[in-house]
């Protein structure tokens, strides 16, 4: 539940302040690394800890975007390290969704294509983060992604968004 609420907060844009998002996000980090010490084998959980990692990431280069000439260079650096920190902590735990066995495959597409857009915000060859889309586009066709002419906003088929934002990836 804490998790859910930082996430909305994170993706909410009005913060001001990074201090109490980061105070509450170590609370809810360090229950995911606890949840994964009990269970290393839960798919959801390696899902939703990198997805936590990934959004805390993106706050932090909002964040630094943002403010980087107002703040001390010593606030720059942590929130750099903090950034730095979670893109691989959300990589680690991509990875390691990887090896879990899952309800079927319904996420496989989402590990993959996270693992593309963090292999991209790392600046590795292009080859690495296109095979990731690539693969991510092959399973969401597999669980039957629907690819209709037009997307209505508010009633899309089922993986419609994600099959089109893949192909986005893909092809810019």
């Amino acid at each position: 539940a804490r998790a859910s609420r930082i996430q909305d907060k994170l993706n909410s844009n009005e913060l001001k302040s990074d201090g109490p998002i980061w105070k509450h996000s170590v609370a809810v980090l360090n229950c995911f690394k606890r949840a994964l010490e009990i269970d290393s084998s839960n798919l959801s959980l390696w899902i939703e800890y990198g997805s936590m990692s990934y959004a805390l990431h993106s706050f932090a280069s909002r964040q630094l975007k943002q403010w980087k000439m107002e703040l001390p260079s010593e606030v720059v650096q942590q929130m750099e390290e903090r950034r730095d920190s979670m893109l691989e902590t959300a990589k680690q735990c991509f990875l390691s969704a990887t090896h879990c066995e899952g309800d079927g495959d319904e996420e496989e597409w989402l590990i993959h294509y996270m693992l593309g857009k963090i292999a991209e915000k790392q600046k590795q060859p292009p080859k690495e983060y296109l095979e990731h889309y690539n693969q991510a586009a092959h399973n969401l066709h597999e669980d039957a992604a629907h690819y209709p002419r037009k997307i209505h906003y508010h009633n899309p088929p089922d993986l419609a968004m994600e099959a089109l934002e893949v192909y986005f990836r893909l092809h810019t």
